[in-house]
């Protein structure tokens, strides 16, 4: 929404560029316009279509009130022969969306089932990789002894494969050569899934056997998905004022934005598929909020813009995610729900709290604060930005500080088992880690990294 504001003032702006071309031969005046409020408004708005060709879908919507407003709209343009000066003061667009609601029946693919097939392909692509460079080694061996290898060791010996290069290196794996017949990987205790099936590669048909895991799930037919889409309020208001001063050699655009503010309270997202409660998908969000003061920009046609000044505030309070049953049981995201000590299927984040201030076109500040269930993260970063007139502006971090307090068992697990890998020991205080970050943004170094 923010967005569609900057670019309506901008669409403004280049209007009254246009009024002053056109009153370009005029020797000298002063053009006005004052519009002291603007208002559209709806009640109750509900509709809905049903696809031609897709008989089993259906759409509908709803909003209860929708409300768009601009109000002290001020133009002023001065201008003779030499320059034209035109100052633009604009509150809004200020709009407000109460009971928004959008529902869905769409027959389609089960997205469940399309995952869980795309992370069983994941979890072989490696072992098939393998399988593949095996055979194409056994392939030369033979060629090269005319007799086939009986085990990975012949085929290492005699440098036909690198055990210490991956993607053999991958200990999750083993493989038995059973030639001419086929080559078997099976999984090892290291394997987030040790007792998924053997991948069998044919060695007469130079294929893999088919998985009847994987053929069950791409047999898996359509099924009708439920959506539902709601917001209890959305919420922006704008004030800003703009100032543009045409002449041969500067052409200036100074645009000052005194506050705009953009809230969403209490949305929710909930996809069912048929009458599977236990495999909904909810992503529900009390709050979303985006306030930006103070932004000053300064430049022209011809050069650069260069932003003075900023203060910005980003927030998100209890974002929840309710994952599905079916997909909990897949081991990667089984094992990401152990580390971060979550035993439900709902994945929240309490608060993401970002505040970035810009005191001068040097210097700015930022503050971002991140808080779970598993995790605390504090980030107080300094920074200072080179606006030259090249892009991309050059931003350096200078003694900026993060805090990290990991509170699950299963993230200070983790990170423990990071250190001793990594052989390293991170700066702590109690049992919050103290990092150290400083230098460009493309290039940040990090004290203990």
């Amino acid at each position: 929404m923010i967005i569609y504001s900057f670019i309506k003032i901008i669409r403004n702006i280049f209007l009254v560029i246009l009024i002053h071309f056109f009153l370009k031969a005029q020797d000298t005046g002063e053009i006005k316009f004052d519009l002291k409020s603007l208002n559209f408004q709806l009640n109750n708005l509900s509709t809905s279509w049903k696809p031609e060709l897709k008989n089993k879908d259906f759409h509908s919507l709803l909003i209860k009130d929708y409300k768009i407003s601009f109000s002290n709209i001020d133009i002023n343009n001065i201008y003779n022969k030499e320059q034209s000066t035109t100052e633009i003061t604009i509150n809004g667009p200020d709009l407000v969306i109460k009971d928004f609601k959008i529902n869905s029946k769409v027959n389609s693919k089960n997205w469940i089932t399309e995952e869980k097939i795309k992370r069983l392909n994941n979890r072989q692509s490696i072992p098939k990789e393998c399988l593949e460079k095996i055979a194409k080694a056994s392939e030369l061996y033979f060629i090269d002894s005319d007799t086939l290898p009986q085990s990975l060791n012949d085929l290492s010996i005699r440098n036909y494969i690198n055990l210490d290069k991956a993607p053999l290196n991958d200990y999750s794996w083993t493989y038995e050569l059973n030639l001419p017949e086929n080559i078997i990987a099976f999984p090892t205790n290291e394997n987030l899934r040790a007792h998924d099936n053997s991948i069998l590669y044919n060695w007469n048909t130079k294929d893999f056997q088919l998985n009847p895991i994987l053929d069950s799930l791409y047999q898996v037919p359509n099924i009708e998905w439920n959506y539902e889409f709601k917001v209890q309020e959305i919420v922006q208001s704008f004030s800003s004022t703009a100032k543009i001063i045409f002449d041969p050699q500067s052409k200036k655009i100074d645009f000052k934005l005194n506050k705009s503010k953009f809230l969403i309270e209490n949305l929710i997202f909930l996809a069912t598929p048929e009458f599977q409660l236990e495999n909904q998908i909810k992503i529900s969000l009390p709050e979303l909020m985006l306030e930006i003061k103070n932004l000053l920009i300064e430049g022209s046609i011809k050069e650069t813009i260069l932003m003075h000044s900023i203060d910005s505030d980003f927030r998100i309070r209890n974002f929840d995610i309710k994952i599905p049953k079916d997909l909990i049981k897949e081991p990667e995201i089984e094992k990401l729900l152990k580390t971060l000590g979550i035993w439900n299927n709902s994945l929240r984040v309490r608060l993401i709290d970002v505040n970035l201030q810009l005191i001068n076109e040097h210097t700015g500040t930022s503050l971002i604060k991140i808080h779970t269930p598993f995790i605390k993260v504090l980030i107080d970063a300094k920074f200072t930005i080179r606006q030259n007139g090249t892009f991309p502006t050059r931003i350096t971090f200078h003694n900026s500080e993060i805090k990290i307090n990991p509170i699950s068992l299963g993230v200070r697990k983790y990170i423990r088992t990071w250190e001793k890998n990594n052989k390293k020991s991170l700066k702590r205080e109690g049992s919050t880690i103290i990092l150290k970050a400083n230098g460009p943004i493309d290039n940040i170094l990090i004290q203990g990294f």
